[in-house]
């Protein structure tokens, strides 16, 4: 579900829909968006129904009415993920010396504050909060563009070819760590929001991640019939096997399959579309292929 961003009010004009103006042109800066890709990422509500007036160079904002306006407004919220656009809507729902692009828990709300956008406050003056506003908007488009991956291209590639089943040697049924198996940012949780169950997977500790945002876990099933087609999740990365793209068009092996490389041409192309496809959705990922230590489970393939 899209992110939800929670304004004060319309502007005196009072046209067009909330956060379209200047303070949404600003948000759409920092987060790297154009126009269009930022009315498309997030879900946009203002408190106040109505322009409440002016008060010294800014907007006047009601407390009492902003809120009443947040206690009917955060039912709906619960679950989400929400940004609350300066300190008057904060204190509406009850926050108050938080500082800013904090996240915590609010009522079943995924919440942080963020400074007002409309630019009058003296806080954007400063060019290292402006870069903080930079580095949390575009960690919000980031996870947007990462949620996107797990509906098409990631969820549609099933991995299966001829000869896939015969020998069943990629799938041991233990949890030896030299054949870990790397989660990518945003994968197992797009998984369980899907309904798909993850309880054959032992996930590591956040310490022992691959890093870049992704995490590592092992494998209890013995057969690769036992996940995926709507079942156990079954990873991208063991959708891939044998196969792991790495600088440019590189790859490494996994050293459990027998498969002749014949036999693996095709999925192997395959592999380095998807790869191409995944990086253009979201160019982070390319740290996340070529960094990831693969450990004993592959050696390098010959290229082509």
């Amino acid at each position: 579900m899209k992110p939800i961003l929670v304004g004060q009010a319309p502007n005196a004009e009072g046209g067009g829909p909330p956060l379209t103006g200047r303070g949404g042109r600003r948000i759409a800066e920092f987060a790297g968006l154009s126009w269009e890709q930022y009315l498309a990422a997030f879900d946009r509500i203002n408190l106040l129904d109505s322009f409440p007036g002016k008060d010294g160079k800014g907007d006047a904002f009601p407390a009492e009415e902003g809120r009443r306006a947040a206690e009917r407004l955060a039912p709906s919220l619960a679950g989400r993920r929400v940004v609350l656009l300066g300190k008057a809507v904060a204190c509406a729902f009850g926050i108050g010396s938080e500082r800013y692009f904090e996240r915590g828990d609010l009522n079943g709300m995924d919440v942080s504050v963020a400074p007002h956008p409309s630019g009058l406050s003296t806080w954007w003056n400063d060019p290292g909060n402006r870069e903080a506003a930079r580095t949390f908007f575009s960690a919000l488009a980031r996870r947007l563009r990462i949620e996107d991956l797990w509906t098409s291209p990631c969820a549609e590639f099933e991995g299966r070819f001829d000869g896939c089943d015969s020998c069943r040697k990629c799938c041991s049924g233990d949890t030896d760590e030299r054949y870990f198996i790397p989660l990518f940012p945003g994968e197992l949780e797009a998984a369980k929001a899907n309904g798909l169950l993850a309880d054959h997977l032992v996930v590591y500790p956040e310490e022992a991640s691959p890093g870049n945002g992704g995490n590592k876990a092992t494998c209890r099933v013995s057969r690769p019939d036992e996940c995926g087609a709507g079942k156990r999740y079954k990873p991208l990365e063991c959708r891939m096997f044998p196969f792991w793209p790495r600088f440019g068009d590189g790859f490494l092996r996994g050293v459990k399959c027998l498969l002749a490389r014949s036999g693996l041409r095709d999925h192997k192309r395959s592999v380095g579309d998807l790869r191409a496809s995944m990086v253009e959705t979201d160019p982070n990922l390319l740290d996340f292929f070529d960094d990831v230590d693969m450990g004993g489970g592959y050696v390098d393939a010959q290229r082509g």
